[in-house]
């Protein structure tokens, strides 16, 4: 209806077809670590753990690598369409519907947006849910699991504390997509906050060569989180996200710090320490 590569080059800013986009190296390789986000979520490891074993796992994830390269495709495209086609559109979170609202008939309309609507919930379903049984039966139940042992109610128990998670869960979505309204600001938000502490222990507990004593990687865990989080909100007291000390995104020094206590830890690990030998 619009054309094609000559319409977008000459609609378009130049730096939307540029492939950096006109960003720093280093806020682009941050993307690259918030994508590892996949591995250290919980639901992609019980996906996996569904799996008949772990060749039909392996065959699943090389097979949704093509369909994500696909559909992100697929999403730049007809977000570069969008800028192009509505450049003067207010709001971008309404880039798609505003889109579908101005190429697609009545029928292939509605598809469109129940299409939308099933992303949404379904991903709502998911998250919420696995939010839930990590926060009521992973943590808070196995936190009282000592004075529970042998109690008939362990089940109703589980059921409660993971419904009390999911109240706790949609409570923090909430909170989270209120004080970041913008969906690209919030998944910078929170991968960078979150991956440096979890990613490193997650890999190394892999591989017999890399691994770490449990309270190694919970020390990894917290280090990492808390220099990243220290890190970001040091731009965000600035008055500017992005205006970091020296220049360094949060994400280098959370991994940074995570990358020392683990040497740390696989020293002590490799080479314990007796104290009655000493």
């Amino acid at each position: 209806k619009y054309g094609g590569w000559n319409f977008l080059s000459t609609q378009l800013p130049p730096l939307h077809l540029t492939w950096h986009g006109g960003n720093s190296w280093q806020f682009i390789a941050v993307w690259f670590f918030i994508a590892l986000w996949t591995l250290v979520d919980p639901a992609f490891h019980q996906r996996c753990y569904a799996a008949k074993d772990g060749k039909v796992a392996k065959r699943g994830i090389l097979i949704s690598i093509v369909f994500w390269l696909f559909f992100d495709a697929m999403t730049a495209t007809a977000g570069l369409y969008s800028r192009a086609v509505l450049p003067n559109l207010e709001s971008p979170l309404m880039a798609y519907p505003m889109l579908a609202e101005a190429v697609l008939p009545p029928v292939a309309k509605g598809l469109f947006y129940v299409g939308m609507l099933a992303t949404i919930m379904s991903t709502l379903n998911t998250l919420a849910f696995v939010s839930a049984q990590t926060l009521g039966r992973d943590i808070v139940l196995r936190w009282r699991m000592g004075e529970l042992t042998g109690d008939n109610r362990l089940s109703d128990l589980t059921t409660t504390y993971t419904r009390a998670g999911l109240l706790v869960s949609f409570a923090l979505a909430v909170v989270l997509a209120v004080a970041v309204p913008s969906v690209i600001e919030l998944w910078y938000t929170i991968g960078t906050v979150v991956v440096p502490g979890l990613l490193l222990p997650l890999m190394a507990s892999y591989f017999e060569r890399l691994r770490v004593s449990a309270n190694y990687a919970f020390v990894i865990m917290i280090v990492g989180w808390m220099v990243s989080s220290v890190w970001l909100l040091t731009g965000y007291l600035g008055g500017s996200m992005g205006v970091y000390p020296w220049g360094i995104e949060p994400m280098y020094p959370g991994l940074l710090a995570s990358l020392v206590v683990w040497i740390v830890g696989r020293i002590s690990y490799r080479f314990p320490f007796d104290i009655s030998t000493s």
